[in-house]
């Protein structure tokens, strides 16, 4: 009994290790078959008078968008062989989406950084973002937003660079962070689930509502003390922003585990 015991143990472990190194393989062939230096195998070109909204919606990969010195909107598909995302135009709506693959194919792409979606708007253009992804980092730099723009991750980061807006901002990330530098808003919210929110120089007209469950809230505002009034608090941790004010702004902190350090402008 004690050696058919110990053989059914020995061959449940050989098997294991069979699967172990099979899986090891093939992602270690899915990373090699990646070529390193991450080449744009699809690059789709819109008139940018024919867009007033973009549109992604993915699950993994990252998106960058930025700002070109060209005349159209260049929609570029990095990844190790095409067929991986896809567009279509409508109604002067833009909308990329994530085309459907193997679990395995998704599953190797979700650990690799050289997967994802580049996106260039001409300078000057006005138009609205919404990107929503389950696990990807979102980067937007430099362009100018017209509307309600969003931008949400499950696992990922967030980073907004120079934008500028004439609408609201609101970002939301489950596991991951927040960076807003010389952002422009009448109206910004980002709320985190794990993770921090870092400001350099942010600015809303309106209001300013940021809240984290496990994280901090740092950075600079871009404007003087005097031009907020202030609801900030921690339930666990430490909160150095005096709550109160009458300015025209509204700025709103929460955090329930974590730290909340902002300093003004002048």
């Amino acid at each position: 009994m004690k050696r058919t015991l110990h053989y059914v143990i020995i061959s449940l472990l050989v098997a294991v290790g069979i699967a172990v190194l099979v899986v090891g393989i093939l992602f270690f062939h899915a990373l090699v078959t990646v070529p390193s230096a991450e080449p744009v195998f699809e690059n789709e070109v819109f008139g940018a008078d024919e867009i007033g909204i973009i549109d992604v919606d993915i699950s993994v990969g990252y998106v960058n968008v930025y700002k070109t010195s060209g005349a159209e909107i260049e929609v570029g598909f990095v990844g190790h062989r095409k067929g991986l995302y896809s567009t279509s135009l409508s109604g002067g709506t833009l909308t990329v989406s994530e085309l459907e693959t193997s679990w395995m194919d998704r599953l190797f792409r979700s650990y690799s950084k050289r997967f994802g979606i580049d996106i260039g708007i001409p300078d000057g253009t006005e138009l609205t973002l919404n990107i929503n992804s389950s696990n990807s980092d979102i980067e937007t730099q430099g362009v100018l937003l017209s509307g309600d723009s969003s931008f949400s991750t499950e696992d990922g980061s967030v980073s907004l660079v120079g934008v500028t807006s004439d609408g609201a901002i609101s970002i939301s990330v489950g596991s991951g962070d927040v960076s807003l530098n010389a952002v422009s808003c009448p109206s910004l919210t980002a709320a985190v689930t794990e993770g921090n929110i870092v400001l350099d120089g942010a600015d809303a007209g309106d209001a300013i509502s940021l809240s984290v469950e496990n994280g901090s809230v740092t950075g600079s505002l871009a404007r003087p003390r005097g031009d907020y009034t202030v609801d900030a608090s921690v339930v666990t941790g430490i909160c150095d922003v005096k709550n109160g004010g009458a300015g025209k702004t509204t700025l709103t902190a929460k955090v329930k585990e974590g730290t909340i350090a902002l300093s003004f402008g002048e």
